[in-house]
């Protein structure tokens, strides 16, 4: 090595020594600067074994919003508190390593460490990210995805009993089991957080579906009812569907076609195809709203526009997903076909006749306004 060779790395030794000094005087120097402030006070009962003041200053020292990033010294105390049983310092480290966040680089297998050690410090949502990580190995690791979904909805995690509760009522990676997916959904729907989540509405209308059908469980009216009110106030376009339905042919309760009404025009505005095909025929006919020519052209021209004609694919899926049939067309997975096209057929056939009986005007208004429709969103969820 030659004199310059030489100089460089004796410079280099220099700054790795005097800055990891630095690094060491950190938290020296904060307490110093502002002995009394909340900083102090927490390096304070950090160093004194405080888990959850480790939590706080690795937390700090990592992100950089105490002086700047100190990475290596943020993770030091990270890896302390969750060695004292600090289950979000657990969880940190497995998304920093997840993520490869603030210069730590993307490391998998010390993501998965981690989770497992939050995992088993009580936090139940930290099995929902390891079945998800197993989900995107390359090949997927199903069978340890589907362990980890199990551990995380038996610890209580809502989002692990959602999913439990979809593949055995879909028949997806487990087999199909009305009784052991209504089991999973109800657990889910006894958290408080259903009440604000994006997910539940989904299996608030499956619930329905459930009790309607006697899928699972007794046949019960009262119960559908239930579950289809709840998943339609938060927005679910197959249970305002299936509400409509209801109270127009009286099953279950008195039939009230105004009502039918309301709830096919919630559907039918989130682009529901046969709501809005029996709501153009109730603007037809006067059936529950005011016969109105404009708004029977709008919605018979929109339930009139889709391709009935479903692939094999679809015909298939179909099959496998019966609840999915009994939701959204109230019919089983093999008259799905014939009720579209029977619908079509008559949808184009009243929209032909209100034409005839329709001023230019009143055709030119109900068509532009299915060119205009946009559907509406469901509501978003109250944090």
């Amino acid at each position: 090595m030659g004199q310059l060779g030489r100089f460089v790395m004796m410079i280099a030794v220099i700054l790795l020594t005097f800055s990891s000094t630095l690094r060491a005087d950190v938290l020296d120097d904060l307490v110093n600067r502002a002995p009394n402030s909340w900083a102090a006070v927490k390096i304070g009962e950090a160093r004194a074994g405080n888990p959850d003041a480790q939590y706080v200053v690795g937390r700090g020292l990592v992100d950089g919003s105490w002086v700047g990033l100190e990475t290596k010294m943020g993770l030091e105390w990270l890896r302390r508190a969750a060695d004292n049983g600090q289950p979000n310092a657990s969880f940190t480290l497995a998304r920093l390593y997840e993520l490869g966040q603030y210069g730590i680089p993307i490391d998998i297998d010390q993501a998965e460490y981690w989770y497992e050690r939050s995992f088993n410090a009580g936090m139940s949502y930290a099995a929902r990210k390891l079945a998800l990580l197993n989900e995107s190995k390359s090949p997927p690791d199903i069978e340890k995805a589907l362990s980890w979904s199990r551990k995380g909805a038996e610890a209580g995690d809502f989002e692990c009993q959602l999913e439990l509760g979809g593949f055995y009522g879909s028949g997806f990676r487990l087999r199909l089991d009305y009784s052991q997916s209504l089991y999973w959904y109800l657990r889910a729907m006894a958290h408080d957080v259903a009440s604000s989540s994006q997910y539940a509405d989904r299996a608030q209308a499956v619930l329905g579906a459930y009790y309607e059908n006697g899928l699972g469980t007794a046949r019960s009216m009262t119960d559908a009812l239930q579950w289809y009110r709840v998943a339609a106030r938060n927005g679910n376009t197959d249970a305002n569907y299936a509400l409509g339905k209801i109270y127009e042919s009286g099953e279950g309760v008195a039939p009230n076609q105004d009502e039918a009404m309301d709830y096919f025009v919630a559907a039918a505005e989130r682009d529901h195809q046969l709501a809005q095909y029996r709501l153009g025929l109730g603007f037809a006919n006067g059936t529950g709203v005011a016969a109105d020519r404009v708004q029977a052209i709008k919605w018979l021209t929109l339930a009139s526009r889709r391709c009935c004609e479903l692939t094999k694919g679809e015909v298939e899926q179909l099959r496998l997903h019966r609840v999915e049939s009994l939701l959204s067309w109230r019919v089983e997975p093999r008259d799905v076909q014939n009720t579209l096209e029977d619908s079509m057929k008559v949808a184009r056939a009243e929209l032909n006749r209100i034409k005839h009986l329709s001023t230019a005007d009143e055709i030119k208004a109900g068509e532009t306004q299915a060119r205009d429709f946009n559907p509406v969103r469901p509501p978003l969820p109250i944090p």
